[in-house]
């Protein structure tokens, strides 16, 4: 939902709200949305109108000048090519399947995702055998995204997920990006941890709110 400066604290935000309400949706249907911990008048909306914090996640940016890690011993990073897009559909359900709002990827999703800006796709493997990936983009000319990072369970506490963004990192740089930025959830406290050692500083907070829709 967005309205402009001129419009806001006119009740049109609630009346935008009600005409979603007033749409038919099946039974037990959750209404989401996003906001920032910078934002306080759209969290304070979201609060008035029963929209709970189901999940945060932190804002995080650094310069593509910065720290570089090289991958551990017995792994080799590389692009990647369509006969990876099994693995890459793989790794995404291993790493994200426990999120509530996880989605499995298709051939479209693929299809979409290389077509996007500055499109970057690294993986690590371990003889022929593909066990991590960094997938990012360009926001921006100057402005990258580390989209996702997943390191298969076997191998992680190894430094690989630190190898892999900075991969994604160096690529994104050669599509001309000088600052790259990204989220992570704020339970994933071994993440965090990673991509401050990698540079990158908290900039915000987003915030998932839900609300069940009431028929």
């Amino acid at each position: 939902m967005v309205l402009r400066p001129e419009h806001r604290r006119q009740g049109l935000g609630t009346r935008l709200l009600a005409e979603l309400e007033s749409q038919e949706a099946p039974s037990g249907t959750i209404l989401q949305c996003n906001s920032q911990t910078t934002w306080p008048d759209a969290n304070a909306f979201l609060h008035h109108h029963g929209f709970e914090v189901t999940q945060i996640e932190l804002l995080m940016r650094r310069s593509t000048l910065g720290p570089h890690v090289e991958p551990p011993a017995g792994i080799s990073l590389r692009h990647a090519h369509e006969r990876d897009d099994a693995a890459w559909i793989a790794l995404h359900q291993h790493g994200y399947s426990d999120l509530e709002d996880f989605s499995p990827l298709s051939a479209e999703d693929l299809e979409a995702e290389r077509a996007s800006p500055g499109f970057v796709l690294t993986v690590a493997e371990i003889d022929g055998t593909v066990v991590g990936l960094c997938h990012g983009l360009l926001l921006e000319h100057d402005e990258g995204l580390i989209n996702s990072v997943v390191v298969h369970r076997d191998v992680r506490g190894r430094g690989l997920g630190a190898a892999l963004t900075s991969a994604g990192i160096a690529r994104l740089a050669s599509h001309g990006a000088d600052r790259i930025s990204l989220n992570v959830h704020s339970d994933k406290k071994s993440a965090i941890g990673v991509y401050r050692k990698l540079g990158f500083i908290e900039y915000d907070r987003m915030l998932r709110y839900w609300r069940q829709l009431e028929m």
